[in-house]
């Protein structure tokens, strides 16, 4: 994604804009530390903290003149970084899951419940681990129970039957929903971090996901998760 160019004085003014208007215009609430969030991720940046790290690398003037200047980190360095923070915070529930492969994007686990298996995708860098798109029944994924350390069942959102021309609003459908009756998420808001970067991607790449779902039947996934399990 190409990232505009701004500081860290600027997009707490946009942050704090943002909130105003959605407050205003959509009756809709968010905190700073979220605002803040998505505009970050609107320049390019993974969250707030990824962007203030690099900008401040960029701005740093304290050497002296017989120091050389601070380098900006690659973003693979930030990343791989944000990974282990992930990791850290959240400890990875994805070996409960069956690694089935991957691209540029996504992650892409086997998973089977109640004797059906299904394909999980979950963005990469991500912050959480925990927010996953279920291909074959258009379901956005949330683990989150019995908690976030130990979330082994999800919170399941369903956009099957949504035309795409309506997932704006089932989308602002949810988040609302989500942030006025779901405490976990007002606790952690990186998964409605998570939630927001993942709905965009599946705006994006919805036919995909479709045709990964069909290309894959539901006994060769049973069969794949016998033989891996």
């Amino acid at each position: 994604m190409t990232q505009l160019k701004t500081n860290v004085h600027d997009i707490k003014t946009i942050a704090k804009n943002l909130a105003s208007s959605l407050h205003k215009d959509m009756n809709f609430k968010i905190t700073h530390s979220a605002a803040l969030n998505l505009a970050s991720r609107s320049l390019g940046f993974a969250n707030y903290n990824t962007y203030k790290a690099t900008d401040e690398l960029k701005y740093d003037t304290s050497y002296s003149k017989e120091q050389k200047p601070f380098e900006s980190r690659s973003f693979s360095t930030i990343a791989k970084e944000v990974q282990q923070q992930r990791q850290d915070q959240y400890p990875s529930i994805d070996n409960n899951f069956i690694k089935f492969g991957e691209n540029s994007e996504f992650n892409i686990f086997l998973y089977e419940e109640d004797d059906i298996p299904f394909l999980l995708c979950q963005l990469k860098n991500d912050l959480t681990g925990r927010v996953f798109f279920n291909s074959k029944y258009e379901t956005f994924s949330l683990f989150v129970y019995p908690n976030i350390k130990t979330a082994f069942n999800s919170y399941d959102i369903s956009i099957q039957n949504i035309p795409d021309k309506h997932l704006n609003y089932k989308y602002f459908d949810i988040t609302k929903h989500l942030i006025q009756s779901k405490k976990w998420i007002n606790e952690n808001l990186s998964i409605m971090d998570d939630l927001f970067s993942l709905m965009e991607s599946v705006k994006t790449n919805r036919t995909w996901f479709k045709d990964l779902c069909n290309e894959h039947s539901e006994e060769k996934l049973s069969k794949l998760w016998q033989a891996k399990k």
